[in-house]
């Protein structure tokens, strides 16, 4: 359809403005008052329509107007275009607000960023500014609005936490890697590279005890800074690596990785909505909230998600 050519044949939109306001009044002095004009313009408004279409719109009578079957049908496609243009126009008018956001480094790079940055770091006319940091920090302190931050029940002080993903450790290497040692079950990881994303190799340790597997047999050990960096160690084939299962779920169609055995553990933390409570149903921090949650909701649906939901309600 040519719109520019139907555009051409329009009557005046001042014109159907005052017919549409007749229509919902059914009374040309109240259709009058609402648009601080006279009631001969109404009438003389609505008369140019009616010669323009060659057809009734309205019935005068003695007593009150009725609209013809021309004019009802024209009266409801105006108030819905009417309606459309008001809320077209409410949003063009909005100032967009701005959004600080602390996130732990792994979600954010992984999850976070890559939308956003789709969306041109704003998100229902917010402005999103997003700071990735290693450890939790006051929001206040920092200057932060919200926070995506990991943790546990415990990590928080006076300030209003919801948790967005568990963490469920399990180990993962590259398919290669995997076919290359042979790994079908826990007694294949004897004598391999073990990957861990902290010195303290707390997430090995968790998921080994679950396990049964004892850690000094395993030939190397490889230690980085962040998840992150961990996660792509692993994706090159140079070790298994013990991964958040929920995490890598958002990603499992941009990686390598494959479980190198099929053992979840929890490990009793996750990542966490972190914002003020006082600031909780700001329209700016609601907005976000709820878009992050929809994110996540249809990010982690994949092999590597566990078999329930563990993402609380929220």
């Amino acid at each position: 359809m040519n719109t520019s050519v139907g555009r051409q044949r329009l009557p005046s939109l001042n014109a159907l403005r005052v017919f549409e306001a007749a229509a919902r009044h059914l009374n040309l002095t109240r259709a009058a008052e609402e648009l601080c004009v006279s009631q001969s313009a109404v009438s003389h408004q609505i008369s140019n329509l009616e010669a323009d279409l060659n057809a009734k719109l309205l019935i005068r009578t003695t007593r009150k107007l009725e609209l013809t079957t021309t004019g009802k049908a024209l009266a409801s496609s105006l108030a819905t275009a009417f309606d459309t243009i008001a809320i077209a126009w409410d949003r063009a008018n909005q100032e967009p607000s701005d959004l600080s956001v602390l996130s732990a480094p792994t979600i954010g790079l992984r999850v976070l960023l890559p939308p956003l940055e789709q969306k041109g770091y704003c998100v229902d006319s917010i402005n999103i500014k997003v700071t990735c940091s290693l450890g939790y920090q006051s929001l206040g302190a920092g200057g932060f609005d919200v926070g995506i931050c990991f943790g546990d029940d415990s990590t928080w002080q006076n300030e209003h936490a919801e948790l967005l993903l568990s963490e469920w450790l399990m180990p993962l290497c590259s398919s290669v890697y995997k076919e290359k040692h042979g790994i079908q079950g826990v007694q294949d990881f004897n004598g391999a590279t073990l990957l861990h994303s902290s010195e303290d190799q707390r997430d090995w340790q968790i998921w080994a005890e679950a396990a049964d597997l004892n850690l000094s047999e395993a030939t190397d050990h490889l230690a980085f800074e962040t998840l992150d960096v961990a996660f792509r160690a692993a994706n090159e084939g140079y070790g298994i690596l013990v991964g958040d299962a929920s995490l890598l779920a958002t990603q499992a169609h941009k990686t390598n990785l494959v479980p190198a055995v099929d053992l979840k553990v929890p490990s009793g933390k996750g990542y966490y909505f972190v914002c003020h409570p006082d600031r909780l149903n700001e329209p700016a921090i609601e907005k976000f909230r709820n878009w992050l949650i929809e994110l996540l909701s249809g990010a982690t649906k994949s092999n590597f998600a566990p078999s329930k939901p563990t993402r609380t309600a929220i």
